[in-house]
Parts: structure tokens; sequence; C-alpha cells
């Protein structure tokens, strides 16, 4: 899953990145300071879900729930706001927001939010595809994009057990949601092949041998008789 945080406040965006990387391993997650910036990378990623801070410097957040919403009716908009007011909560789900946050935002909510926008998809009987699916099994997210590229050591039987344990909770939820999911696909076949490879991010080591993630997954999806 993407998920497109728009926030002028470094600091604000970085909360809820930390977050969201604690509770959902395996989401991209997207950055933008600004509506602009915002547009652009809606463009190039197309993201799943917006956070998007209502009240920014230039482009405001309901211009940009326009924005995104002319090249996607059917995006789930979340939006926060420090200095919002129950005529501004109205305005914005008037406009075709999802959900207003007040800030600061309660985090535990905003991830039954996130859930819950998938299994509308599913309502409205929309199939998902996850792809570009990874976990990081150093417990960092660089090394993507031509970044964080220098070697780095071998992950140890620990972050090996703890990366298992995350894919293993994100394909319960995929599980869950499996009538409305008609994929789930990988970044790459093996570490040695992923743009992330300086992480160890796949279920398969540099020489195709699996890691505990795979079984994890195997197990997982045997439990639920999927």
């Amino acid at each position: 899953m993407k998920i497109l945080i728009v926030d002028d406040e470094i600091t604000a965006r970085t909360i809820l990145k930390n977050h969201l990387l604690q509770h959902m391993p395996g989401c991209q997650l997207i950055e933008a300071a600004n509506g602009t910036e915002a547009i652009f990378r809606y463009l190039k990623y197309q993201p799943d879900i917006v956070l998007l801070d209502l009240v920014m410097p230039g482009m405001t957040g309901e211009e940009l729930i326009d924005g995104v919403l002319a090249r996607n009716p059917g995006i789930p908009i979340l939006l926060s706001s420090a200095y919002g007011t129950i005529q501004t909560a109205v305005d914005a789900i008037k406009k075709g927001a999802y959900y207003y946050f007040e800030k600061p935002v309660d985090r535990a909510r905003l991830l039954i939010i996130i859930e819950r926008a998938i299994e509308n998809y599913r309502a409205l009987k929309l199939r998902i595809a996850i792809t570009e699916l990874d976990v990081s099994a150093t417990g960092t997210a660089g090394g993507q994009l031509g970044r964080g590229q220098a070697a780095a050591e071998p992950p140890s039987p620990e972050l090996l057990a703890a990366q298992a344990d995350a894919y293993g909770k994100l394909f319960t939820i995929f599980v869950r949601h499996r009538a409305a999911i008609d994929r789930v696909t990988f970044w790459g076949i093996n570490d040695r092949r992923s743009w992330r490879r300086t992480r160890y991010p796949l279920a398969f080591d540099a020489d195709y041998q699996p890691k505990p993630a795979l079984q994890a997954i195997i197990d997982t999806v045997r439990r639920a008789g999927a």
C-alpha cells in the first residue's frame, strides 16, 4: 500500500511516518511538504491513500482535495488540522474527504481508519492489488531511489525474525481482506535483485535461499485456510 503524507511541518510528517512504519510494516510512504509537491508526487507514485494537513502555505488543503479527486474520485483522503472547527470538517467532507482529524492526530485511530478505507474499497466492489511489497530487515527505510546504497552488514537472526513477524502481520491483513485483493506482488525475487538490496527486504536472500519471512508468509496463509 502506498500512502502519501502531505504536511508543511517536518515534525508532523516524521511522527506519522514512524508510526505507520511501526504498525503497518511494508507500506510505502511518500512525503510532500506542500500542495504543489503533493500533486507531483501523487502523479508519480499513484498512492492508495492521502493523509493531508488542511492548512498549509501556498496551495491549501481544500485546493489539493479538488486536484486529487479530479484525478481519482475514489481515493480516500484523510484530513488533519490544528486550527479546525466543526464547519471546517463539514466543508472538507462535502468536498469529498474521507475523514477529518483534529491535531494532534490520534495515531491509534488513524490505523483503524486506514483499514476501514480498505474495507470501503471492498464494499464498492473495487479490486485491490498490493504491489511493490518489501519489508526492510535492517529497521530503516533507506536504500531506495539510489540513496543509501552503501554496503550494509547482513541482518542478524534477530532482525530476520522481526522481519518475518512483520511479513506475518501484513499477510494476516491481506488474508482478512482476500475477497477484495486480486494479487500481492513484491519488489523483486531476492535481495540481490531488489532496488533496496542493502536493506535485505525480500523473502529470499541474495543466493535465492528462503529467509524466515517466507515461512511466516506460508504459515499465515495456511492458518487461515486460504
